[in-house]
């Protein structure tokens, strides 16, 4: 079997992080424990003729991703809606909305779609009009970095404790409450994300994250990490009082995995996807509320020794049972499926 991943039109699958994770990391679990089979990464140029299956590991709705015809069986993954879901936030535009609506004529033409949580194909089915039956929901995982051994450093120079935030600035992320919350505490924040050190346009997508910059740019107790390389990232995990994940929705929130992986506590939003991947180990708030958000921030700080221990080990435990390998079987198991349909 020959599987062509075609990430020519998708930016977004190119990257280090996100969706670019995903494809790297279900790549390499696929090659390794398939090895009589051949996965190839499509950046440029044409499709192989002697392709079996074209895998487009992500969808954006606003660009014209996806061919006007499948030339092989086709595999889609969605990793979310939001921006279908939410449209006063991610307003397209009268040529994004047609550009939607061709992308969406094009993904029910798809042979299999893949979501990583089931709550997206709930999603999936009530605002694209899509068959369940075309669907299979598989998890991500956390990158084995997370799970290693590291000298233990100062990230950043960091010398106190922290909390931190791990992730992108949509309206969804629910940023300017979470910088609410955070002054309700006595403990400063770590945000990792590009944006944080960018100037944000007036567009409504960047709405909250120009809001979060006015009233908290300048101020001490927020820290603007940027950008920063795996090995600081797990350092910061390590040493972060909880991680806080805030958000309003999501398509899997892979930084809880990452997080209690490295032995991080997690305080996230009570959402169905972030239920779905957190499970018992995460402590739950109300996303609308500043008040609760901040009280369980305080009520991990105040954890004993004893207590914190036993919340991070049992976090590790749950975290073990999402693995790519077990991504990679479940994804291999789809093309089968439509190969035998063939």
């Amino acid at each position: 079997m020959k599987v062509v991943f075609d990430v020519r039109h998708s930016e977004t699958a190119k990257g280090g992080r996100g969706i670019g994770v995903y494809v790297d990391e279900l790549q390499t679990a696929l090659k390794k424990q398939f090895q009589k089979d051949t996965f190839l990464l499509l950046e440029q140029g044409e499709l192989p003729a002697d392709a079996d299956i074209i895998h487009y590991p992500s969808i954006d709705f606003f660009r014209l991703s996806l061919p006007l015809r499948f030339p092989k069986k086709s595999v889609v993954t969605v990793h979310d809606v939001i921006p279908l879901k939410y449209p006063a936030y991610y307003p397209p535009g009268l040529k994004g909305k047609v550009k939607a609506a061709i992308q969406l004529a094009r993904l029910r033409r798809a042979d299999a779609l893949i979501t990583d949580a089931h709550a997206t194909v709930k999603d999936i089915i009530n605002i694209c009009a899509i068959d369940r039956s075309a669907m299979r929901s598989i998890p991500l995982a956390p990158r084995a970095i997370f799970s290693r051994r590291v000298v233990p450093k100062r990230p950043l120079g960091l010398t106190g404790r922290f909390f931190l935030y791990v992730g992108d600035v949509g309206w969804n992320k629910n940023i300017v409450r979470l910088g609410r919350a955070v002054k309700k505490t006595s403990f400063p924040m770590v945000f990792v994300g590009r944006a944080f050190r960018q100037n944000p346009s007036d567009h409504p997508e960047l709405r909250d994250l120009k809001t979060f910059l006015e009233l908290f740019r300048d101020d001490p107790q927020f820290i603007f990490a940027g950008h920063v390389r795996d090995v600081v990232l797990v350092q910061l995990y390590r040493r972060a009082i909880a991680l806080v994940v805030p958000s309003r929705d999501e398509g899997f929130g892979l930084p809880v995995l990452e997080a209690l992986t490295a032995g991080c506590p997690v305080i996230a939003s009570d959402i169905p996807v972030l239920r779905e991947i957190g499970g018992r180990v995460v402590r739950y708030v109300d996303q609308n509320d500043e008040d609760d958000i901040a009280e369980a921030m305080k009520q991990v700080v105040s954890l004993k020794t004893v207590d914190r221990s036993r919340l991070i080990r049992k976090g590790k435990e749950h975290a073990k049972q999402y693995t790519w390998e077990k991504t990679a079987e479940q994804t291999m198991c789809v093309y089968l499926s439509l190969l035998e349909k063939a």
